[in-house]
């Protein structure tokens, strides 16, 4: 039987996502996936073998349809759209809070398809949380063929199955390992797992259904096969897609802090750069931060006014580059981590910083906790650009108390700047911001959550040219209980 590896935690993929770690604790593909040129997949030694077909890295969009076969104005407009060729000319997948949910437009009316003997069918693969051992299979059910990646479950709607009033049921089947499919439901859920076909074809499945956790983000294989014995008749995507679901924000809250509207202005002067990608107002402009305890985890939640994603950065976000500092127990520093060191400032000497979190839209310089002794440790960064938040979720066990100072500080990332922060000038150019009185020493801060009393402005404001000494910044209280 094949099965997911026991050390199959994670993968570089370098070919296709620029060296991004994905952490996908499923399976090992180095030998074949990423580090040679072959285009096979080794699952377990001389045994399964799947071709391999690179796949579509996409973040799913957020969307509430009516499940009822007709494509009301607006309602998937949130939904991540997938080009398909044979039967399936196009597919639009999203997420709810509780459900995901699927359309499979057709070269002709759907409709016409009721009573055949095709079947619709979402093929998943390994996903975030999936455990070793898992069986998987290469091939799909119906036509027995491999669609580029391993199969661990499918949903599948059957057209001879739906009713006279158009509408039906879904049916979810897990892999057995060897190439067969065991029917695995829950009852309790059969009025949640439904699908419509008039002039397209809409489906929902709740993520209990599919074992899958939105505490978490989520990372999953996807591809949708319109299938009869012995066929595939059309697919969408053409290659596997990779789809990221946001983790549900949630558990209870320690603290919520707000932020005034308008002022990524950094001192008061700063200026965005020139550039067309900057054009889109409140790329800095932090909005509110929250913390939530979800019980073995911390959540950090930082609400941004604009949260595009021009350059398609891994972790969901691009503009943004976010240095929290933490003193939250004896001891710390008041220099910056050598990580943020270029952001030009300092903390206050009540208040040195223990942990140094840094967080950007790339995994290889974004997803970083530094200790004031030096450790550093990986950590989890998502984005929900919906509702543009950047989410960061840290064990208890790296930071077991969060009650303290906080310094909150946002610059404008680049992956060629110096500690990945985008320098900025005195003019602003195409690719470096404006407005700064002394680029050697004034800070490059577009946005500071302030304590109150005090104003942004002339907390960044306190540097002196003279001196060459930095803005001692002074930081927001998380009270205890």
């Amino acid at each position: 039987m094949a099965t997911l590896s026991a050390a199959a935690l994670s993968y570089t993929d370098k070919r296709v996502d620029h060296g991004v770690m994905h952490r996908y604790q499923v399976i090992t593909v180095d030998r074949s996936f990423n580090r040679s040129e072959s285009n096979v997949i080794d699952i377990t030694p001389d045994a399964l073998p799947i071709t391999r077909i690179s796949p579509i890295f996409s973040p799913l969009g957020e969307v509430d349809p009516t499940i009822d076969g007709v494509i009301a104005a607006g309602e998937w407009d949130g939904a991540t759209k997938f080009d398909g060729g044979g039967l399936i000319e196009r597919a639009f997948i999203g997420y709810g809070t509780h459900n995901l949910y699927l359309r499979a437009d057709t070269a002709f009316l759907p409709s016409e398809l009721i009573g055949e003997k095709y079947r619709l069918v979402l093929y998943i693969g390994f996903h975030t949380g999936a455990e070793p051992g898992t069986p998987i299979n290469a091939r799909t059910r119906f036509a027995g063929e491999e669609i580029g990646f391993p199969l661990t479950q499918l949903v599948q709607m059957r057209f001879e199955h739906i009713r006279p009033d158009r509408r039906g049921n879904v049916f979810r089947f897990v892999a057995d390992g060897m190439e067969g499919w065991r029917f695995d439901n829950d009852i309790r859920l059969l009025l949640q797992r439904i699908v419509r076909v008039d002039e397209t074809i809409e489906i929902q499945v709740p993520f209990t259904e599919l074992g899958l956790d939105r505490t978490e983000e989520l990372t999953v294989w996807m591809r949708l096969a319109m299938e009869k014995a012995g066929e595939i008749l059309g697919s969408a995507p053409a290659r596997p897609a990779i789809a990221r679901i946001p983790a549900l924000v949630g558990g209870e809250v320690v603290a919520s802090f707000t932020d005034p509207l308008g002022d990524d202005h950094g001192m008061g002067t700063l200026t965005y750069p020139t550039a067309g990608v900057f054009d889109v107002e409140g790329l800095f402009d932090l909005l509110s931060y929250t913390i939530f305890d979800q019980g073995e985890n911390w959540l950090f939640v930082f609400e941004f006014y604009a949260l595009p994603n021009p350059w398609g950065g891994p972790l969901g976000f691009s503009h943004p580059i976010i240095n929290l500092y933490l003193d939250v127990q004896p001891g710390g520093l008041t220099e910056a981590h050598p990580d943020g060191d270029a952001m030009q400032v300092r903390f206050h000497p009540d208040h040195p910083w223990d942990f140094f979190i840094k967080v950007a839209g790339w995994s290889d310089y974004g997803r970083h906790l530094f200790t004031a002794d030096g450790e550093t440790h990986l950590i989890d960064v998502s984005a929900d650009p919906a509702r543009r938040l950047v989410l960061v979720r840290i064990p208890k066990d790296l930071v077991p108390e969060i009650r303290g100072a906080h310094y909150v500080i946002v610059a404008s990332q680049d992956g060629f700047g110096p500690d990945h922060i985008r320098p900025v000038a005195r003019t602003a150019g195409e690719w470096v911001g404006g407005g700064s009185p002394a680029p050697h020493v004034a800070p490059l801060v577009f946005d500071y959550l302030v304590p109150a009393g005090y104003t942004q402005e002339e907390i960044l404001a306190g540097f002196c040219i003279e001196a060459r000494t930095f803005a001692v910044l002074i930081p927001i209280i998380v009270p205890s209980d």
